[in-house]
């Protein structure tokens, strides 16, 4: 296995990590909850030499531990209150030895769609490492074209509903898409697309009874529940905001005539963007990108790509989601006529942010993985 592909994704990993438990201990949250979920569903492979082991589908289950937001914060308030929280991920996609049964450590966010009531509609989002993975090998394992590395990026999200049986209980139920990829940081990269549905249970509970009143018949039941208040913050009704954003980003990838070997091409990404906020959640977006694909380099092509681009921003506390489509001003044929980049940005500051993005190629096909830094203007 690759030794930086190992060091930079265990990297990255304990950030997600640390992220979370930063914001645990910054503020105490006492509603807690575990979940079990089991997955099925099919394959949407691009491939052809797995198609006899994908066949049958997919079976998967996971376990989460999570922290429910009480509202507290002006920004929990307005989102309905979401948790998060830390899960393990375990599947069954095919053949154990051509593809491996791969498992993931993630973290995740869900958010209400609906009010508290018994029923609550889901989005949920987990991002984190698969491994137990057998990678691709030409002589030992030349059947797989799905994954180069045996540890790979997990994606995984899911839209779907929440029942209240009682009290503690829940019975959860959605359709989600898994997806498992390096970002082309090595070939080969088909990657495992998966869709399907799946099936589980929440148990609610709250740290201070066990604190104040244990046992098994104990005096007062504390609250498992935030309880729901629906009113918005008044310096967010009429919310509107423009912003000029300025990113830097850089990473690497690796061609399919190089695969199962070290060699590794440096890509770098700058762009140029105006965002306008027509809710404080939503905003809309248009840039300029300027990419330096050293790819290229290997099939003597111009290594200097100009792009543009528009998007939508979700925005969540100084997180928000990123979808953006885009084409190409000035490009090699190869590079098809759109790309798009689905991205992850955390505000540091007022000022600065990082931003982690999947940048593709002639649709959907990775092309790299755009770790960067930007300034707001």
């Amino acid at each position: 296995m690759n030794y930086f592909f190992t060091k930079y994704h265990a990297f990255y990993v304990f950030v997600v990590l640390a992220s979370f438990a930063f914001k645990v201990k910054a503020q105490s949250l006492n509603y807690r909850f575990v979940e079990v979920k089991g997955h099925t569903g099919i394959h949407m492979y691009s491939g052809d030499d797995l198609n006899p082991f994908l066949e049958k589908g997919y079976g998967a289950y996971e376990f989460r531990f999570g922290w429910q937001m009480d509202g507290s914060k002006g920004w929990e308030h307005n989102y309905r209150y979401p948790s998060f929280g830390l899960g393990w991920y375990s599947g069954f996609v095919g053949s154990p030895t051509v593809i491996g049964n791969p498992n993931a450590f993630f973290g995740f966010v869900s958010f209400p769609l609906s009010k508290l009531k018994r029923h609550v509609w889901i989005s949920e989002a987990g991002l984190g490492l698969a491994y137990s993975l057998r990678k691709y090998d030409p002589v030992k394992n030349p059947l797989n074209d799905a994954i180069g590395t045996s540890l790979a990026l997990y994606y995984n999200y899911s839209f779907g509903g929440r029942f209240a049986i009682n009290r503690e209980m829940d019975l959860l139920y959605a359709v989600d898409v898994t997806h498992i990829s390096n970002g082309r940081m090595a070939q080969p990269n088909h990657g495992l697309n998966m869709v399907g549905v799946n099936l589980g249970m929440r148990y609610h509970f709250n740290k201070l009874q066990r604190k104040n009143n244990p046992g098994y018949n104990p005096d007062k039941l504390w609250d498992v529940r935030p309880s729901y208040d629906k009113q918005l913050d008044e310096n967010l009704r009429d919310y509107k905001e423009s912003n000029f954003l300025i990113h830097l980003a850089g990473g690497f990838s690796q061609n399919l005539k190089d695969k199962n070997t070290n060699v590794k091409y440096f890509d770098a990404t700058s762009m140029v963007e105006f965002q306008k906020f027509f809710h404080f959640k939503h905003a809309a977006v248009v840039g300029l990108d300027f990419f330096y694909d050293g790819n290229m380099l290997g099939f003597d092509e111009d290594p200097y790509e100009v792009g543009y681009h528009v998007g939508y921003d979700y925005k969540i506390w100084r997180c928000t989601i990123r979808m953006q489509v885009g084409s190409y001003i000035y490009a090699p044929d190869m590079k098809g006529a759109f790309f798009m980049r689905p991205a992850g940005k955390y505000d540091i500051n007022d000022r600065w942010f990082a931003q982690l993005g999947l940048k593709t190629r002639a649709g959907i096909a990775a092309d790299w993985l755009e770790w960067g830094i930007g300034v707001r203007l």
